[in-house]
């Protein structure tokens, strides 16, 4: 009895500890000499011996095959994604997004009458920028009240009303929120900079340096935005630090009680108003060294230092990135992880992240404990800087091997099993359209919904707006005071008013922004032909092209597949991207104004037949283009794609097990 149980135990064995036991058993495993009856059992017929054997076999056999088989499943089970990783995210510019009460500015009640054109575009989560009172300094990013609302933006009833309806459409909404600094209105700073009495309760609220000398100060950090980053306090007979603005003095988080006023202002969004998340500014910038120690310059390339007049001539080794920034991050990740196991409702931290590439895993895990959900990806908003490996230079031209470098350099330093995440302007860039060329606008959005992660759109992009022409912003009508601060002579230099301007929403007056005589800032002329209303209309549009990209984005393979470049040169830029059990997709695009043929069936990847799941024809017929009929299931042989300039090519083919 004791022997047939140990039969049985291998025979469990086989199918529990898989295919290496069951073949031993099978093949290898001496059964019988393991067993102290062994005389008993080798009595037993051959016939039996026989069928024995043939059963471990197949035994074995089976708990192989169903080891494979469940392998597989699970290979091929799509990860459970939440709301930030699945959804397009839509940033809106309140202030030039739409006026709903005439006064030539935008408002939250603006954004409520055009969430359904947002929802229609595919894009199911907003990230609306600062809508808090502010100084009027820096487009509401310098707060005087963490908790209230803009009275130029609307009301708190009229936030509640907003959240309420982006909820009611199965839409997700993002605050942006500025930790890192307040206005120099604010009550915090100016109960601070009353004095340095101990007694004062807000005495440490801010970065204060104590000095008798007006003159120079502290040390060498610069602002962000230029210049010194210390303005002389005479009140409080002390400096105190700004790396924005001098109307943005820097919060103290050393100090216990700030911590605890922006974690308590954080909650209150979170768990009273019922918002989302947060897409945190300027985090890098949290803490400070804490001896005020000078910062390096940087050697240009002839070896020389240059003095330090603008923030990129510094070495930022004092000011940002600090040990304690990222355990902050660390505390503010479980909060926002507490929250969501409380509520049932998953809720996102997503940072600003400027830092250099190799720092950026920090913003995803430190000491082993989880930070953001992701860093904002800034690659393709430097398009039109990249540095040639070759000759060191700036080359701002958008080829196909520079968008692979971006692309690369990003995969390569973000950690394993983080989340990505692309965008192709903002508040603070040029517009692609102005930034690389009209033409590109198409191939860029594909790009940024194509690639892999979180995708966010800057308002206007989807009908590709353009900078507004400098000559048509006077300088009173200029609106950043980062542009303003240098004056009449450089302010076009500096100014980021261009890409803020109203959105384009008809042809008719202020384009439909606004009924006002005047808008808070000027509209783009050329709205007479560009907006939202013609682009509907039209065969063939950026919008259009745009919808299309947004839902393709949603199959499994763009949503979580792998990615792979296959063809990259002078002119294509080709990849691959496929999630197993699941079509693959092969995404083929010429970056040039000739037309081009090109040999995609380069590796085992690539099937030779494939079959058209999308064409954008990204140029007006030339004479000497190729006569291409591109049509949806259409067949095309990989080993010779034809496209015209700047052609956008989507094929697929059955997926491989």
């Amino acid at each position: 009895m004791l022997n047939i149980l140990r039969i049985i135990a291998y025979t469990i064995g086989s199918v529990v500890f898989g295919p290496i036991l069951a073949v031993y058993l099978t093949f290898y495993g001496d059964l019988y000499s393991l067993s102290k009856t062994y005389k008993i059992l080798e009595k037993i017929s051959d016939e039996w011996d026989l069928l024995l054997h043939f059963g471990l076999f197949w035994i074995g056999f089976y708990s192989m095959l169903s080891l494979w088989i469940e392998y597989k499943k699970f290979k091929n089970k799509p990860p459970k994604l939440q709301w930030w990783q699945t959804e397009t995210i839509y940033q809106i510019y309140i202030r030039s997004f739409f006026d709903s009460n005439n006064d030539g500015c935008g408002d939250l009640r603006g954004i409520i009458q055009k969430l359904d054109y947002i929802k229609s575009l595919g894009t199911n989560a907003i990230w609306i920028t600062p809508m808090y009172p502010s100084g009027g300094k820096d487009g509401g990013y310098d707060i005087s009240s963490f908790t209230e609302i803009d009275p130029t933006l609307g009301t708190m009833n009229d936030f509640d009303d907003l959240v309420e309806e982006v909820h009611k459409r199965n839409m997700y909404i993002l605050l942006d929120f500025i930790p890192n600094h307040t206005s120099n209105l604010h009550k915090w700073f100016q109960e601070s900079s009353k004095n340095n009495d101990p007694k004062n309760p807000y005495r440490d609220y801010y970065v204060w340096y104590p000095s008798e000398d007006k003159i120079n100060p502290p040390n060498n950090w610069v602002s962000c935005f230029g210049g010194s980053a210390w303005t002389y306090n005479e009140t409080r007979k002390a400096w105190y630090l700004h790396q924005f603005l001098k109307e943005q003095p820097d919060l103290n988080y050393r100090c216990p009680e700030v911590k605890k006023e922006v974690e308590n202002a954080m909650k209150f969004w979170l768990n009273e108003k019922n918002v989302d998340g947060f897409r945190v500014d300027a985090f890098r910038h949290l803490f400070e060294d804490r001896n005020f120690e000078d910062e390096p310059l940087v050697e240009n390339k002839n070896g020389l230092k240059n003095a330090a007049l603008e923030y990129d001539d510094l070495e930022h080794t004092k000011t940002a990135d600090q040990t304690e920034t990222f355990e902050l991050l660390t505390e503010w990740r479980k909060m926002f992880d507490d929250i969501s196991r409380k509520t049932n409702r998953p809720r996102a931290l997503i940072v600003e992240c400027t830092s250099d590439l190799k720092d950026i895993g920090k913003y995803y895990e430190y000491n082993k404990k989880p930070s953001a959900n992701f860093a904002l990806n800034f690659q393709f908003c430097n398009m039109n800087k990249i540095v040639d490996i070759n000759s060191n230079e700036i080359d701002s031209s958008y080829r196909p091997k520079n968008v692979e470098k971006l692309i690369n350099d990003y995969l390569k330093c973000l950690p394993k099993n983080s989340w990505s995440n692309w965008h192709t302007g903002n508040h603070d860039n040029m517009r692609v359209a102005s930034r690389i060329g009209e033409e590109y606008v198409d191939l860029a959005n594909a790009l940024n919904f194509l690639i892999g992660g979180t995708s966010i759109v800057y308002y206007g992009e989807e009908i590709g707006m353009i900078d507004l022409p400098k000559e048509c912003l006077k300088f009173e009508e200029c609106q950043d005071e980062k542009g303003k601060k240098y004056g009449p002579k450089e302010y076009l230099e500096r100014t980021r008013d261009f890409c803020r301007t109203p959105f384009q929403w008809t042809n008719g007056k202020n384009s439909g922004f606004s009924s006002s005589d005047k808008t808070w800032l000027p509209i783009n002329p050329n709205y007479k032909f560009l907006n939202v209303e013609s682009q509907l209309k039209e065969y063939r549009s950026h919008l259009k092209v745009f919808k299309d990209l947004v839902n393709l984005r949603r199959s499994p393979s763009f949503q979580w597949g792998s990615y792979k470049t296959i063809v990259v040169n002078d002119q294509i830029f080709s990849f691959l991207r496929r999630a197993y059990g699941f079509p693959p997709f092969l995404v083929v695009m010429n970056f040039s104004n000739s037309s081009t043929q090109v040999n995609l069936l380069i590796n085992s990847d690539i099937a030779p037949r494939g079959y058209v799941v999308y064409y954008h024809e990204g140029s007006s017929y030339n004479p000497s283009d190729y006569k291409l009929e591109y049509k949806v299931k259409s067949p095309v042989l990989t080993k010779n794609v034809k496209l015209n300039p700047f052609d956008l090519l989507i094929l697929t083919w059955a997926p491989s097990e």
